[in-house]
């Protein structure tokens, strides 16, 4: 049926996190979905790419949604699968979600489920700190998402174009345009003070440790108390990702390197982030990116940079900016808790993965007796 709102929802196979957030991964998400929005006349309103699914809500003007469910999927999967270097299917084998808003009470409440996806499975305490790809910044800036042709998969002078580009809109038929955004803004900040009163309540820990998700993209990890079935949702995903269970000791590197960045940012250096443009790098299963702080200056309009290196010549960069949100309390108590985290590991006080699956499962039998 044309004139309509829909909510796409779709899943990795077995719930694997291939759609994990890396410049290229974010790249090939946005042009897959721009390339088959504009060929399928849909409108976009916003998408949110998590680590092993998607949501995106659409206007449907025209009664094409299943053309472009199937182009976007297809174009991304065979994209993403030769990224990764996969071969079998990469989409999950239940059948794609799509779910018909039929009023605006509904369009907006998937508005803010979709905006708020990160926020809410506690990776992070504000959208906009999701690595991943959220429109929803784009979408209150009435900026468009643009995205180049992927690399790793299209022909270098194939038929695609180049470089693609769609603002993310706000049909008339759901409202006038600023009201809409107003509500919506007003609503996410909602849903975030809400997760960040949670946290506090129970004591909600970040992966680095810290007691507030202030940093971007950090996951809390919630206390562990008998009749939650969190060690079941840890044992899955150790299970189901291998990969990303990496060695101790590059684990302590990682850790050491996101001390200096965060003392660094706490001296008030003008530091910011150098990455490779060729994806980030993997060792010991433990993606990390190969990431080390280089100073910038701005002049006359312009980042000049001038570090030594050893990176190859013609290497593509990004440089990222260093931020948080923390005051200096908050910000001293999560370097304390990355030194805490440092001397547990110097003293031996950790676990392997799979001796904490083996632990949980033992719990678990001992409280079913």
């Amino acid at each position: 049926m044309p004139r309509q709102f829909y909510l796409i929802t779709r899943r990795c196979t077995q719930r694997q996190l291939l759609l994990r957030p890396d410049p290229e991964t974010n790249n090939a998400f946005t042009y897959c979905l721009i390339e088959a929005a504009l060929r399928s006349g849909i409108d976009v309103l916003l998408p949110c790419a998590m680590s092993n699914h998607h949501h995106t809500v659409i206007y449907d003007r025209e009664g094409r949604y299943p053309e472009f469910v199937e182009h976007f999927h297809k174009l991304l999967a065979r994209s993403q699968n030769a990224l990764r270097g996969r071969w079998e299917n990469f989409w999950s084998s239940e059948q794609v979600c799509v779910v018909n808003l039929v009023d605006h009470e509904a369009v907006m409440d998937n508005l803010v489920y979709t905006a708020t996806n990160p926020v809410q499975d506690h990776l992070v305490d504000r959208v906009h700190h999701w690595p991943g790809v959220n429109g929803l910044v784009a979408l209150l800036a009435r900026r468009p998402l643009r995205a180049r042709r992927p690399r790793h998969f299209f022909r270098p002078h194939g038929p695609m174009p180049e470089e693609v580009e769609l603002r993310l809109t706000i049909p008339p038929e759901l409202g006038p345009e600023a009201e809409v955004l107003a509500e919506l803004r007003k609503r996410v900040q909602a849903v975030e003070a809400t997760h960040e009163a949670e946290r506090r309540r129970i004591g909600g820990r970040c992966s680095n440790g810290a007691r507030s998700c202030g940093n971007r993209g950090g996951g809390i990890h919630r206390a562990w108390s008998r009749g939650e079935t969190s060690d079941r949702r840890w044992e899955a995903a150790l299970l189901r990702n291998r990969t990303f269970i990496g060695d101790l000791a590059h684990r302590d590197r990682v850790r050491a390197h996101a001390q200096r960045v965060l003392r660094a940012v706490h001296r008030g250096l003008p530091t910011w982030m150098l990455s490779r443009g060729d994806g980030l790098q993997s060792r010991g299963g433990l993606h990390s990116g190969a990431m080390q702080p280089v100073k910038a200056v701005v002049k006359n309009g312009r980042l000049m940079v001038d570090e030594p290196t050893e990176l190859p010549d013609g290497t593509e960069i990004e440089l990222l900016p260093v931020d948080d949100d923390l005051d200096p309390q908050q910000r001293a108590r999560l370097l304390q808790a990355i030194d805490e985290g440092i001397e547990d590991f110097e003293r031996g006080d950790h676990m392997d993965g799979f001796d904490f699956i083996a632990q949980m499962r033992s719990r678990r039998e001992a409280a079913n007796r």
